[in-house]
């Protein structure tokens, strides 16, 4: 068992050589094959190319990886750039909004002109004149000058006009009217009616003194917004006046500010405060001349006895009133305006009975809701009538304005009329259309009770019903022309303004006088007349025969030119038996039979025997050559 298991063994091993053998040549042979097939290869410089690693391909790959990252750092960049642009940004506007409000101002002056008065924090309004083209307003603090919009800078100045130039600091606006003077500018020596004391109304009257003709509507009251032909014009308002004339080539004066401030043309206010336990009070304000009148009168005529009082701007009426009846309250101030003021003890008890009955529904809920009860307030509301809004004004030209007035009254009944003249008219209508300039004086009334509002006063500057102004003429002439001629006129306008600054028009016909038309921004216009002279027509020429024996012995020929005149030297005829014959030779007027002057160089009548001829051929030219040529026919 031992030795067959022995000869197992060695027969494996001889086996396993034999195959170790095998592998061996076959590992030679295709070591062989392999080697030849590299030595071809190589022979033919063609090597293998092994998936391993490969430095290029490593490069490749990092390139285009920075390739796509590229964008996203360009991104973060212009990210980082505009982040930093904003934060700067407002650093600055902090920065400077800082130093702007840090920026101080004592002292504007004038480089190039005159002010009127000495610069003032206190003052708002200036005036200024120059007689050079421009000037500047120099801003300083402590002697050193501010960057502040409007200083410090050239402003240019035009002749005739008014320039307003704003400098606002500290909230307040600061107004510097400039007006460029020439060497004929008119001069305001004077003006009359500024009053010293209180007054209802003052006219004012300008005296001037004009190197030139003065213009057709030479004044203005309202620093040449404005212009009429009156020097003088009333007002009832307090305001400042600031007044400009002008002459007819438009030189305007220097500004002549007046001050009225004792003008006053509103009536005291009244108002019933209360009523109670029969005493009523009555509050009384006057904010102008003052109070000096008071009177409680059971008429609505005015009284003709007054209860004078000590000057006054404010003061109560208490009145005890013994009976139902209706009563008036008066008060006259120092000018002698006039106010009143209806009451009545049934407003306490109207007023009362609602007071109460308000508090018994108070009550009622209160019971239901925390059995709290609420006392009746027995004091009395006075009725009053205020003016809320009044619409319609504007502050843009126009050629009509219509205002319209809104109104409320805390009587439930209410039946309100409207005054536009301060009560001395009144009208249904809360509306009233107003075609001129004027400062209109609304109260409004209710009907029921005689209660009215306090006056509202509305001033209207914006109505232009004025034609503009014909200016300077260019291109027209009374030399007659042949050709076309273009005529333009400028255009003046002291309210709205001209519509265009001048107008043109070309005439190609012929035309002796025209007009040109122009317009204002609202519609207004006015016919300017002028020149024109162009003659491209020739002159006229009619006939009529005379007959002897019933037969044509004679022709009277009219030759007229009305516009540039006949050249008597042209006209001429000629003549032929027939219609075809031929005849050239023209005959100049000595050869006409008879020649009369019906208007020098104009027109003329020429008579001419017949004769045998039956046709005639007349020609006639103007001073400017237009030619004109007819045939007559004598057969």
């Amino acid at each position: 068992m031992n030795d067959g298991y022995q000869n197992n063994l060695d027969n494996n091993l001889e086996n396993q050589e034999n195959i170790n053998q095998l592998n061996n040549e076959i590992y030679n042979n295709e070591n062989f094959e392999n080697n030849n097939l590299n030595n071809q290869n190589l022979n033919n410089y063609m090597p293998y190319e092994y998936p391993s690693y490969d430095s290029n391909n490593q490069t490749n790959f990092e390139e285009e990886e920075k390739k796509n990252k590229r964008p996203l750092i360009i991104v973060l960049i212009i990210f980082i750039i505009l982040l930093l642009l904003i934060f700067g940004f407002i650093i600055y506007k902090l920065v400077f909004s800082r130093a702007d409000k840090n920026i101080m101002l004592d002292s504007i002056k004038v480089e190039g002109g005159t002010i009127n008065e000495e610069f003032s924090l206190d003052n708002q309004n200036y005036n200024i004149e120059s007689i050079n083209d421009s000037i500047k307003l120099i801003c300083t603090y402590k002697g050193k000058k501010v960057n502040i919009d409007g200083c410090n800078k050239s402003i240019l100045l035009t002749k005739n006009e008014i320039k307003n130039i704003k400098i606002s600091f500290d909230n307040k606006d600061y107004n510097f009217y400039i007006v460029r003077l020439d060497t004929n500018a008119p001069i305001i020596n004077n003006v009359e009616g500024i009053p010293d004391d209180w007054v209802k109304e003052t006219t004012l009257k300008v005296e001037a003194t004009f190197k030139l003709e003065q213009a057709e509507e030479a004044y203005s009251f309202d620093r040449g917004e404005t212009w009429q032909k009156e020097n003088i014009k009333t007002f009832t308002d307090s305001e400042d006046i600031s007044i400009l004339v002008k002459d007819i080539d438009g030189n305007i004066s220097s500004i002549y500010d007046v001050k009225l401030d004792k003008l006053d043309s509103v009536a005291p206010s009244l108002i019933v405060k209360s009523i109670e336990g029969g005493v009523v009070t009555i509050e009384v304000k006057d904010d102008s001349s003052g109070i000096t009148h008071l009177n409680v009168t059971s008429s609505p005529t005015e009284p003709t006895k007054w209860d004078e009082i000590e000057l006054t701007n404010d003061t109560v009426i208490k009145y005890n009133a013994t009976s139902t009846a209706t009563y008036y309250a008066w008060a006259k101030d120092k000018v002698g305006n006039i106010a009143y003021q209806e009451f009545s003890l049934n407003e306490e008890q109207e007023s009362n009975e609602e007071e109460i009955q308000n508090s018994e529904d108070n009550n009622t809920n209160a019971d239901i809701n925390s059995g709290s009860n609420l006392g009746s307030n027995n004091n009395t509301v006075a009725e009053e009538v205020k003016i809320t809004s009044v619409a319609g004004n504007v502050k843009t030209w126009t050629n009509k304005v219509t205002l319209k007035v809104q109104a409320t009254s805390n009587k439930s009944d209410a039946k309100l009329s409207y005054s536009f003249d301060g009560g001395k008219t009144y009208q249904s209508s809360n509306s009233k259309i107003f075609t001129s300039n004027q400062t209109v004086k609304i109260m409004v009334k209710n009907n029921n009770t005689g209660k009215t509002s306090a006056i509202k006063s509305e001033v209207i500057k914006y109505i232009d019903n004025t034609k503009p102004s014909c200016g300077k003429i260019t291109g027209a002439s009374t030399t007659w022309i042949k050709d076309k001629r273009s005529i333009s006129v400028t255009c003046n306008d002291t309210q709205s303004g001209c519509k265009a600054s001048s107008y043109s028009k070309t005439f190609n016909t012929t035309t002796k006088t025209s007009t040109i038309t122009i317009s204002d921004k609202v519609g207004n216009t006015k016919e300017c007349s002028v020149n024109v002279y162009v003659d491209n027509t020739g002159p006229k020429i009619s006939y009529q025969f005379i007959t002897k024996n019933e037969k044509i012995d004679k022709f009277e020929l009219i030759i007229t030119d009305n516009e540039s005149g006949l050249n008597l030297d042209s006209i001429k005829y000629k003549k032929k038996i027939t219609k075809n014959a031929i005849d050239n030779v023209w005959h100049d007027r000595s050869s006409f039979d008879e020649e009369k002057v019906l208007t020098e160089n104009k027109s003329y009548s020429f008579i001419k025997d017949v004769g045998i001829y039956n046709y005639f051929t007349i020609t006639a030219s103007d001073k400017l050559g237009n030619t004109t040529e007819i045939e007559i026919s004598t057969k």
